[in-house]
């Protein structure tokens, strides 16, 4: 057995929906292979959960930037790759416009989306003009 045939067992249970609940209900059973996958300890996963919350909570912040002769609604703050993998955390989106280097790392970002995005929907044949115009961007 392994965790992909766990999913769909629960996911045959819930008539073809996958609950995330019911996925956390079945993994409470050490003897599951899911098991191993959550943090049991109430005190460390409330710990986890608070930072989920502040993370959530950081990415509603929005701010209004100029793009030309029209203004933009934006996020107010982004988590580069580059500072996830060294010590976390965010930047403002306007220290990483303005800046050439953070910039370029926000728009390489950017195309990984993009190939992420593609990877995950690209059997949709109405989003063939999306992906031509993703092809066409440097």
């Amino acid at each position: 057995m392994t965790i992909k045939d766990e999913l769909k067992i629960i996911q045959q249970q819930g008539n073809g929906i996958l609950d995330p609940a019911q996925v956390v209900q079945y993994a409470q059973n050490p003897k599951t292979l899911l098991h191993s996958q959550f943090e049991w300890n109430d005190s460390a996963a409330a710990y986890q959960y608070r930072l989920w919350q502040a993370r959530h909570l950081i990415s509603l912040e929005l701010v209004v930037i100029k793009d030309g002769p029209t203004f933009k609604t934006v996020r107010a703050y982004i988590s580069l790759t580059a500072d996830r993998t060294t010590q976390g955390g965010y930047r403002s989106t306007i220290d990483v416009l303005s800046d050439t280097d953070l910039r370029a790392q926000m728009l390489q970002e950017a195309h990984a989306e993009m190939l992420r995005f593609r990877r995950k929907f690209g059997m949709l044949s109405e989003l063939a003009k999306v992906f031509e115009a993703m092809d066409n961007v440097k």
